[in-house]
C-alpha cells in the first residue's frame, strides 16, 4: 500500500466500481458524544514502520520530510486510524475486534510526534459508529470516520 502525493492517475476507476459507498450519518455533527485523548509517542512512526511493514522515509528519516516540505517526520496516517480503531474497538465494542468489517475516513492532517490526539465520537447507530481524529492543534488529522460492526 502506497499513498503519493501530486501523482497522476492513470487507469478508469473500474476496478472500485464494486466498493460500496461509505455509510452516511443520520444527524448534524454540531454535539459530539464522547472524546477520548490517544498518546502518541514520540518513537510512534518508527515503531509502526517496522511493525506493519510500510516503509516511506517522511515517517522515519527527518531529512527526508524536511527536504519533502514537511515540518518533520510524521505518523503514517494508516497508524493514526489504527490508534483511533483500537480506542472505538475497546471502548465501544467491548474489545471485540472480530465485530469490525468495514471501516474508513479520510486523512485531513498531518500528525506530529510527540502529541496527543483527540478520538470524538460524532454518532452511534445499531451498527456504525461515526468519528474523526483531532491533532494536538485541534486541526481534523481524520474526518469523516466510520467504523461499520456486527
Amino acid at each position: 500500500l502506497s499513498i503519493s502525493r501530486g501523482v497522476e492517475v492513470v487507469g478508469t476507476g473500474e476496478e472500485a466500481a464494486g466498493e460500496q459507498p461509505p455509510p452516511l450519518p443520520q444527524r448534524s455533527h454540531a454535539d459530539v458524544l464522547d472524546t477520548w485523548p490517544i498518546p502518541v509517542a514520540e518513537g510512534a512512526a518508527h515503531v509502526y514502520t517496522e511493525c506493519a511493514r510500510i516503509f516511506n522515509p517522511i515517517h522515519t528519516d527527518r531529512a527526508v520530510a524536511l527536504a519533502a516540505g514537511l515540518p518533520d517526520i510524521i505518523l503514517h496516517g494508516t497508524a493514526t486510524l489504527a490508534l483511533a480503531v483500537s480506542k472505538l474497538v475497546n471502548l465501544e465494542l467491548a474489545g471485540q475486534s472480530q465485530r469490525v468489517f468495514r471501516l474508513g475516513g479520510r486523512f485531513t492532517a498531518m500528525v506530529l510526534m510527540p502529541s496527543t490526539l483527540t478520538l470524538r465520537l460524532l454518532e452511534r447507530t445499531p451498527d456504525t459508529l461515526f468519528f474523526d481524529v483531532l491533532t494536538q492543534s485541534g486541526d481534523p488529522a481524520l474526518s469523516d470516520g466510520f467504523l461499520c460492526f456486527r
